[in-house]
């Protein structure tokens, strides 16, 4: 059902950016509200607890924790050992979901993994500035999950492994930013061509529908960086296409067509830093109807999570 634009594989030690591919839809619908990290019936196993607050292995100084809940007195990694290589399955534009994995080049029966999120929450002088460390997955022998986070938002997943013999890996890190929040197509953007009408599926509840050929919808941007801007309308067997127009030129189509009635992703291109004035211009034949729901725009720091 949804888009996704990467599929490549990065690594834990200094992640800076993601590179722009082409993947398979895949489905998973776009969350609200803060769900972060697993439901809790995926949490167990050995949960660490510093002062009341579950902690991972500091990046810089390995793992040397004690906490009333964690079985051991003093814990130190081994810098012998391998470390996990954290990636990404795919990376949505469109929804907060992101499928991570941690695997080791070698891993040894009854290997565990303890899994922690930061939310980065900026850029300071020194570089990101985090909230509290958070546990995701303790004491797991998972090496994959899917992480539920915000729109607009921005984290790090801290990956340490403990090995069969008690010796524990140095911790892998890796940054990824969600998308932006979905911005609602209104009745004023559109031309008197097009309704307004209910659609539950909607981020905001409404779309805005044609069966006018030409009928247009209007939307302006102003952005920093370069960007993309990804559309999520009403596909169904009656659907047709649209012309995106950016600034007069023509940059992309949107695909409305499919065999069975749902919210989906129709499209998207790309703009420079600036200010925009996007058109979105229906391309109908009789019998034909073409719907906009939302959409949304990724700068440069859905695309470099380094802040």
């Amino acid at each position: 059902m949804f888009s996704y634009r990467c599929a490549v594989s990065i690594l834990a030690a200094g992640v800076t950016g993601l590179v722009m591919a082409t993947a398979a839809p895949a489905g998973a619908a776009p969350i609200a509200g803060a769900n972060l990290g697993p439901d809790a019936s995926e949490q167990s196993g050995i949960s660490r607890v510093v002062n009341g607050v579950p902690v991972g292995a500091p990046a810089e100084s390995g793992l040397i924790l004690k906490g009333n809940q964690f079985p051991y007195e003093d814990l130190s990694f081994d810098a012998s050992v391998p470390m996990p290589q954290i990636s990404f399955k795919t990376a949505s534009v469109i929804s907060p979901d992101r499928e991570i994995e941690w695997p080791l080049t070698v891993t040894p029966q009854g290997t565990i993994y303890f899994v922690n999120y930061l939310p980065i929450l900026g850029k300071g002088k020194d570089g990101s500035v985090y909230g509290p460390e958070q546990s995701w997955l303790a004491g797991t022998p998972r090496t994959s999950a899917v992480f539920h986070g915000q729109y607009s938002a921005a984290y790090e997943v801290r990956v340490t492994a403990r090995f069969p013999d008690g010796k524990y890996s140095s911790t892998a890190q890796y940054k990824f930013a969600t998308p932006e929040t979905p911005r609602d197509v209104t009745g004023k953007m559109a031309d008197s061509s097009w309704v307004q009408r209910r659609d539950d599926k909607a981020w905001a509840g409404t779309n805005v529908m044609t069966t006018v050929n030409k009928a247009r919808v209007t939307i302006t941007a102003d952005e920093r960086s370069s960007a993309s801007i990804d559309f999520l309308g009403h596909k169904g067997p009656r659907g047709g296409n649209a012309t995106v127009y950016v600034d007069g030129k023509v940059l992309g189509i949107l695909h409305s067509h499919a065999d069975h009635e749902g919210y989906d992703h129709l499209g998207y291109t790309v703009m420079n830093p600036g200010k925009h004035v996007i058109v979105v211009e229906a391309d109908l034949a009789p019998g034909q109807e073409f719907s906009l729901d939302d959409y949304i725009i990724n700068g440069d720091s859905f695309w470099n999570p380094d802040l």
